[in-house]
């Protein structure tokens, strides 16, 4: 589990850190290259041949004056309405985009990755491919050591949606409701490509999914905060780790049903030629349904399916709730008085127990 954990923050923290300085080149004759001088930034931006001096500007006055300001996930440059910026988005298309005006173009960062990418692509593909598998063996065999159970409904569930969407797309393609190239022709072929959109976008469900454990949890943290810091009288919160466990499994779920599908696409795609005659577009999807598997495993196997055996609370942590249910807690005396009434209680019930079978043994006699 602790080295799960250690591979999910590194992949979360490879896909979601911004690294904005370098080499970006996109749409036409797009350039953009963003160095770091000292405490400053340069920026250099090119568009249609056309070239715009390095505007240098302090990081500490970041978005305090005209010319590069530049944030956590973005830089911005130039002058009022003909400025431009450079976003991090890394779940949209390459992972950079630059937008000036109404327009956004989508931007491939230079690094030496890339140039091998450039050079060797099949190569990359194999090598990415094996990389993946091999991650992906690991985690199930971790997780297999403490729920082998689980592990063949998985695959189960994964190899099931994947024939059932190549059996519907390959009588979709011998029954000519898509054309040549992949558009649909009928209504039937219309609503079996949203269904494929909805299973495939698996952004839009992670979203929601995530939205509703933030209704569930964070008023209750919250409350448990103010209730302890101003009061004394926090109450634990209820459902956390249910509604953890839950959301983490059903996204887990929608990346297996993204893999699957996107996987089936690739193969029924290939079969009826809806992909092209490119062979290396068609390894490039099926590797980009490989890594959707990936996520979808890193989650599956972080999250406990069973019910996990209780764990030790950590000192600190004990202290912590302590003291934020100081107002709550009995004290001594409280503890004292509370145990003579209970058996004040007790006292009048034993005794009449005890005169009635002091009477029954009379009888017998």
């Amino acid at each position: 589990m602790p080295v799960t954990i250690a591979v999910s923050v590194a992949m979360v923290w490879l896909i979601c850190w911004p690294q904005l300085d370098g080499h970006y080149t996109g749409a036409g004759h797009t350039v953009v290259d963003v160095v770091p001088d000292g405490h400053e930034t340069q920026v250099t931006f090119a568009a249609d041949g056309l070239a715009q001096s390095p505007v240098p500007t302090g990081l500490g006055h970041a978005g305090r004056q005209e010319g590069v300001a530049r944030g956590f996930a973005a830089v911005k440059f130039g002058q009022a309405i003909d400025g431009y910026t450079l976003e991090f988005r890394p779940l949209h298309g390459a992972g950079y985009e630059l937008a000036g005006g109404c327009r956004r173009i989508a931007l491939s960062k230079r690094s030496p990755l890339s140039l091998f990418v450039g050079a060797h692509p099949y190569l990359t593909i194999l090598l990415a491919t094996a990389g993946v598998l091999a991650i992906v063996g690991y985690l199930l065999n971790a997780k297999a050591e403490h729920e082998p159970q689980i592990i063949a409904p998985m695959w189960l569930a994964y190899f099931g949606a994947m024939s059932a969407s190549v059996g519907v797309l390959l009588w979709a393609g011998q029954a000519g409701i898509f054309g040549f190239d992949g558009e649909p022709q009928t209504a039937l072929a219309r609503w079996i490509l949203t269904a494929a959109d909805a299973l495939i976008d698996v952004n839009a469900e992670a979203t929601y999914l995530l939205g509703l454990m933030a209704i569930v949890v964070v008023p209750q943290a919250l409350a448990y905060l103010a209730a302890g810091v101003l009061s004394g009288a926090a109450q634990r919160p209820r459902y956390v780790v249910f509604t953890w466990r839950y959301i983490s499994l059903f996204i887990a779920k929608g990346f297996f049903s993204a893999s699957a599908v996107s996987l089936a696409v690739v193969m029924a795609g290939s079969w009826n030629g809806w992909l092209g005659p490119d062979i290396l577009h068609v390894f490039g999807y099926a590797l980009g349904s490989m890594c959707l598997l990936l996520v979808g495993v890193l989650v599956f196997a972080t999250v406990p399916v069973t019910q996990p055996e209780p764990r030790p609370v950590s000192r600190v942590v004990r202290k912590v709730h302590k003291w934020m249910r100081r107002k709550l807690r009995k004290g001594k005396g409280d503890v004292a008085r509370q145990l003579e009434r209970e058996a004040r209680s007790v006292a009048p019930e034993q005794h009449g127990i005890l005169a009635a079978t002091r009477r029954a043994l009379r009888r017998g006699r």
